[in-house]
C-alpha cells in the first residue's frame, strides 16, 4: 500500500511538473513568434 501510494505521488509530480514545462515552452514560443512576427496574419508566423 505504501509503495503503491509513492508511486502514485512520483508519478502526479512528473505529470505536473512536465505539464508546467510545456506550457512554459508553449508562452515563450509564441511571447518570441510575437516579437519576431509582430503582424500575426504574416504567414510566415505560421512556419515559425
Amino acid at each position: 500500500m505504501t509503495y503503491s501510494r509513492l508511486i502514485m505521488l512520483v508519478a502526479f509530480i512528473v505529470v505536473t511538473l512536465s505539464i508546467s514545462h510545456l506550457v512554459d515552452i508553449n508562452v515563450w514560443h509564441s511571447t518570441v513568434t510575437a516579437d519576431v512576427f509582430p503582424n500575426s496574419g504574416d504567414p510566415k508566423s505560421l512556419i515559425g
